[in-house]
């Protein structure tokens, strides 16, 4: 069992205030991380906070950039049911700790999720807290991909009831079916056809590409191109700044600099070159420049301006 690298730093960048040794995690963030050390992770997040419902509160409250690989891959796709279908294809290559899938029965769309026993066995706590968070997490991943806030209509959870009104019912406003033996998220199926926002299927073979190159162990990227290829993931919701970059990477400044310098260009280089190329895809689909200031991560529109008059010799007003 494993899941990668980007996933792993991800969630420890959350508990930054939990004291947790592992081994450097791998430049690549495509590269395997054993499930061992996640478990391990998620339960000194919970003796350190001394909250053992914590996945439950993370999952309402977290940022959705942290929802990160699975699905940001596929905030491109032009539904929500082309996203399900593509997740459930690849979401295999990025986590095999947890299996989703997803049916429909008469009205009713079912998203589900089960974690692998043998993690279960041995991190049963920390099986709690991925099982508790996907309930927050895909709310708040419907509601950054199509704008509109989705209730499910009832949910399932493997845990059965330990209060009068459990900790649960808080965040829903819906029935809670307790000991079920999986994560189930039951909706109507009419939210399979909305429509996600700025979805470009120019860009989904570029998400894809990446997604695929997981699978094959052996192969080599240059930094520059994982760099490339990471910030493809989600420019427009990551921390932009070289120091956030190279942390994500596991290396210094100084060292991702001096590296990048030996593949002849350098980090802001291959930020430029990125956003330009997004550009391109984002006209062609009409995409408002107001719109477009804010997928390419810049912090206001005269930045996006002053970008655009440099790398297009034109202001992007004079094309409208």
């Amino acid at each position: 069992m494993y899941i990668t690298a980007s996933l792993f730093n991800m969630i420890q960048k959350q508990f930054e205030d939990v004291s947790f040794q592992c081994l450097k995690m791998p430049e690549e963030p495509t590269s395997k991380v054993d499930a061992s050390l996640l478990g391990s992770l998620i339960e000194a997040i919970v003796t350190k906070r001394n909250n053992y419902r914590i996945g439950l509160e993370t999952g309402f409250n977290i940022p959705i950039t942290v929802t990160g690989v699975i699905y940001k891959l596929y905030q491109n796709c032009g539904t929500l049911g082309e996203l399900f279908d593509k997740s459930i294809l690849y979401s295999p290559l990025v986590n095999t700790i947890s299996k989703y899938t997803s049916k429909i029965e008469g009205d009713l769309f079912f998203h589900e999720l089960e974690i692998n026993p043998d993690f279960v066995c041995e991190y049963p706590i920390a099986a709690r807290q991925l099982y508790e968070a996907q309930i927050g997490v895909s709310l708040q991943l419907f509601y950054s991909l199509t704008g509109k806030k989705i209730s499910p209509l009832k949910v399932f959870t493997v845990y059965n009831k330990e209060e009068q009104k459990d900790k649960i019912e808080d965040y829903l406003s819906c029935p809670i079916v307790y000991g079920y033996n999986q994560l189930r998220l039951v909706f109507d199926k009419s939210i399979l056809q909305l429509p996600i926002l700025t979805a470009s299927k120019e860009l989904l073979p570029l998400m894809e590409k990446l997604i695929k190159s997981i699978s094959y162990e052996n192969q080599v990227y240059s930094l520059s191109e994982s760099i490339k290829d990471y910030l493809m993931k989600g420019i427009s919701t990551m921390e932009l700044s070289l120091k956030s970059v190279a942390w994500r990477f596991n290396m210094s400044e100084r060292n991702i600099q001096r590296k990048l310098q030996k593949e002849n260009t350098s980090y802001q280089n291959i930020l430029n070159n990125v956003r330009k190329e997004l550009v391109s895809i984002y006209l062609h689909k009409n995409i408002p420049f107001s719109e477009i200031a804010f997928l390419l991560g810049f912090e206001s529109q005269s930045a996006f301006n002053k970008f655009f008059k440099k790398h297009f010799n034109n202001a992007p007003s004079r094309l409208k």
